[in-house]
């Protein structure tokens, strides 16, 4: 190799075919993952999606259709990763899942921090009465959530106890 072929650094030296071909290797994996980079919460919804078996998935979904159909007063439900994605849901279509999903993420982390420092112990649920409704956040495991929408005609007892029957039930499938 002659000197014209070679490429300085301030410690060793490099051939230009080594430098060429790390190059070339960053640009094929920038190609590789171009489809990929698009709005983060797309790319994290696809990448959490993908992980998961369909079996699974059509499983999460089939308890949430049960719980809607058991429960007429319930209007949605949602599994919710923490990151604020969806793992599974069953809305009504004027309901948007992403912004569900990224809301629940929101209430569930003020409220942890809530129960923290008002020394309430670990966060357990959120509960939330609005005119039209409530939305009770439930947590099903370390990593998500199980929100529901419920009508004002919903009655709370019934509604947390149902709760309690899908975590139990959505847990050993996450």
């Amino acid at each position: 190799m002659g000197s014209k072929s070679k490429v300085s650094r301030e410690q060793g030296v490099v051939s230009r075919h080594q430098a060429v071909s790390s190059c070339s290797l960053f640009t094929d994996y920038s190609s590789l993952l171009s489809p990929f980079l698009t709005p983060p919460i797309r790319r994290a919804r696809v990448t959490r999606l993908s992980l998961m078996s369909t079996s699974r998935t059509q499983k999460l979904n089939d308890r949430l259709r049960e719980l809607l159909a058991s429960t007429p007063e319930i209007e949605g439900a949602a599994l919710v990763s923490d990151d604020g994605l969806i793992i599974s849901s069953v809305m009504a279509p004027p309901a948007d899942e992403d912004r569900v999903a990224a809301m629940s993420a929101a209430m569930l982390s003020l409220g942890e921090r809530i129960a923290r420092e008002l020394g309430r112990g670990k966060l357990e649920q959120v509960y939330i009465k609005g005119g039209n409704g409530f939305a009770l956040l439930t947590a099903a495991n370390e990593r998500s959530v199980l929100t529901i929408m419920a009508s004002n005609e919903a009655r709370l007892g019934l509604l947390l106890l149902e709760l309690r029957k899908v975590v139990a039930d959505l847990q050993p499938m996450l």
